[in-house]
């Protein structure tokens, strides 16, 4: 084993003596501890964290709803935010991390409950008390009872239209009815419905008190600071949480005999159609050294040459194909594969059913070896070993939902294959022997399918049948598609040494148009190139259609072949913007030139290559993405307008489709050879670089003509808006309202962005708290700091099941004509908060990589903005915010309100 890692370790050692185990170069320190109370907990000093964050695991969750009352989990989440004895404060969590730069949230899934909030690390303290008097002095105050039912009823309609929530409800309906997990569980008007008043709030206590309790909990917080400094205040608060001695009880499986072996069409909301599978494992959350259903799972969901996503693209039949695990009970699990069918391959299914199955029995006898383990195993504990930073929310949420399921010490390493994992066939092999038809639940669902049953909750059309006999010989003959297995990857790097180099404060330009900026702080083998190829503005609608269907013959044409390089860490995008096209390529090790130089030459081959087939596919992928918007929920679209209304490099839908509709493929070609017959460009590097190593990359490729000198572009424009107030009314298909009031500040200086933003700060507590918590409008309820590009606006946006557009408008007008935002304290918080924000350095090597190239690619080359910015924060004075506010939103306005209809 150790001639494997020997190439890798470098000297990184594994920290083992620590109470997880983590490499040395990762720089965080824990502190694991059992409490007296049975509460589990874990504090993470991350000396690179900006923001210190805090999350509760609490083993309750909707399967544990009192018959009845289903939804009683979700609701007391809800309720838990409404006050407690010690902060009575309604939303008192909310008021204190929106004023000290953090976010909060919580969900309820099937088994447990999870609460996390994050905030500036000097306030961590206060915001830690706040928190934790969730789970010791819940007020439960009866008098939001009502109001909180409402928001929970509005969270479930809309979900009604949203088709995984719909699908969920009818895979519920199809399995085990007397596993409690398979019930409604969001909860609604009727489920949470009182007989007499204050029944709901006394089943919401004797729940409470049932749950959550110190020996059902799990509990993680992050800092910068050090663990001694908040270590004896958590547990000291942690402590005090009531052991009640809540024992789970086992629920047995979800699945039962009728449930597998079965065939189920399901009527889609949106235009899209898919295949997918459910293979019935067991659950996998113990098997911490065998990942065998990640091993199964990453083969079939390749996507290079020779897959089966490859030979369904080519049949033009299949827009996407992946593959994972999923955990369905204590019991039991899954593994998943979704597969976007094209208008085409829905009426091939019993081919692409052959595939999959044929490319499992090709797993079987050829797949199952020592160098493919070692293969993924290689790239698996390389990403391990350099640790990437993280925002500490996601740090806390994934650290504590694996505690109740993983030792401490293996919390880091459970989820890669490291130097502990082990190649166990007789594992692989039981998983494959999962994978059979009369194992398996099938879906096919499509805006039209063939049903004969309705779900009372949802409304979805749905059938549901066992596989016959006879189609079940069928999808078992082997497969006409030529289908092979990955092929060993050249992509993983050949080195990962760290090169030593001087301190680079800025990025130079090492030559025109090619900027260059070596890595001296992070110290990871990670390198970030970025190209922007530039020509004249793409403004007509044809034009930016020819351009999209560009980028996506070109996606389409590399990923087969750039497949191997995600597996191996290396990712890469191409995107269109106003002037061109930016291509950028960041990951580990030293084969991004490699990935680089593959995208830059089917560039130049692909007027060549591309089929009229591989066209057609596209054009409908295309299409598809056009027609969904109008199945979204409203917020979602009216969103997406106001960006189409405010950016001239977008085009409204409508007229996107008319020219797509007449579009061919020898457009598309001639306006990509127009286009990049005279081009310029612009280049960053950035990392794990020499500027030796950058100085011979030529991105030239052929078809493609280079300028000695970049034109002088401004790839970002804005509309301005005229004085008043322009309206706009979309078609919805959605029964919900929403509105967008839109505010565009007059100008887009530092000082105007810095206003903006504090009236932000100041703002959005209070409207939430108002328009959603008070006056229950609808559970999408915010205001936001909207800078499109860099123009600064603002955005107060509602989305409501019961309220119409013209109201929901009066009401945000009251809340603005009120004023009850405006508050000394609130200013000098706000801007203490942004400040703050702007003075913390950048906390992953993306971060430098976007900033950078951000200011590179607009041609200001303005390296010094955030210092901008905090002195524009610091020269600000109340007066001047209150001037600012009542000449934007009071005299002089340029809005834009959009509305669903």
């Amino acid at each position: 084993m150790a001639s494997i890692f020997a190439r890798f370790l470098l000297g990184i050692a594994i920290v083992a003596r620590a109470c997880v185990d983590h490499p040395q170069t990762d720089p965080r320190t824990f502190h694991c501890e059992v409490l007296d109370n049975g509460l589990s907990m874990l504090i993470v000093q991350d000396p690179a964290a900006r923001e210190s964050a805090a999350a509760m695991y609490v083993g309750v969750g909707s399967q544990d709803d009192p018959p009845g009352i289903e939804g009683l989990a979700h609701f007391l989440e809800h309720m838990l935010f409404i006050g407690t004895e010690e902060y009575p404060e309604v939303d008192a969590l909310s008021h204190y991390v929106s004023d000290h730069g953090g976010g909060y949230n919580a969900f309820t899934s099937r088994d447990h409950t999870q609460y996390f909030f994050s905030v500036q690390p000097q306030f961590f303290s206060e915001g830690f008390n706040i928190f934790s008097s969730f789970f010791v002095s819940p007020l439960f105050d009866e008098g939001y009872v009502e109001r909180e039912r409402h928001a929970v009823h509005a969270e479930f309609k809309m979900h009604q239209k949203e088709d995984p929530w719909r699908h969920y409800a009818v895979s519920q309906l199809i399995s085990n009815p007397n596993h409690p997990a398979n019930r409604f569980h969001v909860g609604n008007l009727d489920t949470l419905k009182e007989c007499r008043e204050g029944d709901l709030r006394k089943s919401l206590l004797a729940f409470y008190h049932k749950y959550y309790s110190s020996n059902n909990m799990y509990f993680v917080a992050v800092t910068p600071d050090t663990i001694e400094t908040h270590l004896d205040t958590i547990k000291q608060r942690l402590l005090s949480i009531p052991n009640r001695n809540t024992v789970k009880k086992d629920l047995g499986k979800r699945f039962d005999k009728t449930s597998l072996g079965r065939f189920i069409q399901v009527e889609n909301i949106a235009p899209n159609r898919s295949l997918d599978f459910e293979f019935a494992i067991p659950n996998q959350d113990k098997e911490y050294f065998s990942p065998a259903a990640s091993y199964i799972s990453s083969l079939i969901g390749d996507e290079g040459e020779g897959s089966i996503l490859e030979a369904l693209k080519r049949e033009g039949w299949a827009q996407s194909l992946s593959a994972g695990y999923g955990k369905v009970s204590d019991h039991e699990g899954t593994i998943n594969v979704e597969i976007e069918l094209t208008e085409k391959g829905y009426h091939h299914i019993h081919e692409i059913i052959s595939a999959v199955m044929s490319y499992v029995e090709l797993i079987r006898y050829e797949g199952v070896t020592q160098t493919r383990f070692n293969e993924a195993q290689r790239i698996s504990f390389l990403e391990y070993l350099f640790y990437g930073q993280q925002p500490v929310l996601s740090q806390v949420n994934g650290l504590v939902a694996s505690m109740p399921n993983t030792p401490y010490r293996l919390l880091r390493k459970a989820r890669y294959i490291t130097d502990e994992s082990v190649f166990d066939k007789a594992h692989i092999y039981q998983l494959l022997d999962a994978i059979r038809l009369d194992n398996a639940r099938i879906w096919l669902s499509s805006p039209d399918e063939e049903t004969n049953e309705v779900d009372d909750v949802y409304h979805v059309e749905y059938s549901n049948r066992p596989i016959g006999m006879l189609e079940a010989v069928r999808w078992l003959e082997p497969s006409n598609f030529a289908l092979a297995l990955p092929k060993e990857n050249s992509f993983i790097p050949n080195s990962i040494s760290i090169h030593k180099a001087d301190p680079m404060p800025l990025p130079v330009e090492i030559s025109s148009g090619k900027w260059y900026l070596t890595d001296s702080d992070f110290l990871q083998p990670k390198q970030y190139m970025d190209i922007a190829l530039l020509g004249k503005e793409i403004v007509s609608t044809k034009d930016i259609v020819a351009m999209d269907m560009g980028v996506l013959l070109l996606r389409h044409l590399a990923n087969p072949v750039l497949y191997p390089a995600n597996n191996a860490g290396l990712n890469w995008s191409v995107s269109r913007h106003l002037h061109g096209l930016n291509i950028s390529v960041w990951g580990m090790g030293d084969q991004s030139q490699a990935v680089l130089q593959t995208i830059l030459k089917m560039l130049g081959e692909m007027p060549q290559i591309t089929s009229d087939a591989m066209f057609h596919l596209l054009k409908e992928r295309y299409e598809q993405a056009l027609k969904e918007e109008d199945t979204i929920l409203p917020a979602a679209m009216l969103s997406k307008r106001l960006n189409t209304i405010l950016r001239p490099d977008l085009a409204h839908r409508e007229d996107r489709l008319e020219v797509l509709d007449a579009l061919t493929l020898q457009d598309v070609v001639s306006f990509l050879q127009d286009y990049f017959a005279e081009t310029s460009m612009k280049q960053m590097y950035y990392g794990n670089l020499t500027v030796d190593s950058i100085q011979n990359i030529s991105p030239e490729t052929e078809g493609m003509k280079v300028g000695k000198q970049y034109l002088d572009v401004k790839p970002n424009r804005v509309l301005k808006l005229e004085k008043g107030i322009a309206r706009y009314a979309y078609p919805s298909e959605q029964s919900d309202h929403a509105v967008i009031l839109y505010y565009q500040m007059p100008g887009n200086s530092y000082r105007e962005r810095a206003m903006t933003m504090i009236l932000n700060k100041m703002i959005a507590p209070d409207f939430f708290e108002e328009l959603r918590t008070n006056q229950q409008l609808g559970y999408f309820v915010r205001s936001a700091y909207r800078p499109i590009h860099d123009w600064p606006g603002m955005a107060f946006l509602i989305q409501s099941p019961h309220t119409d557009s013209a109201t929901l408008i009066d009401r945000i007008h009251a809340f603005l004509e009120a004023g009850e935002f405006w508050h000394d304290s609130s200013y000098e918080t706000a801007k203490a908060t942004l400040i703050h924000q702007y003075e913390d350095p950048f906390e992953t090597m993306g971060e430098v990589s976007d900033f950078y190239w951000y200011k590179i690619w607009q041609g200001t080359e303005e390296f010094d903005s955030k210092q901008k910015m905090i002195q524009a924060l610091e020269d600000l004075t109340y007066s001047e915010i209150k001037a600012f506010y009542q000449h934007t939103f009071v005299d002089e306005v340029s809005a834009i309100y959009l509305t669903s209809k």
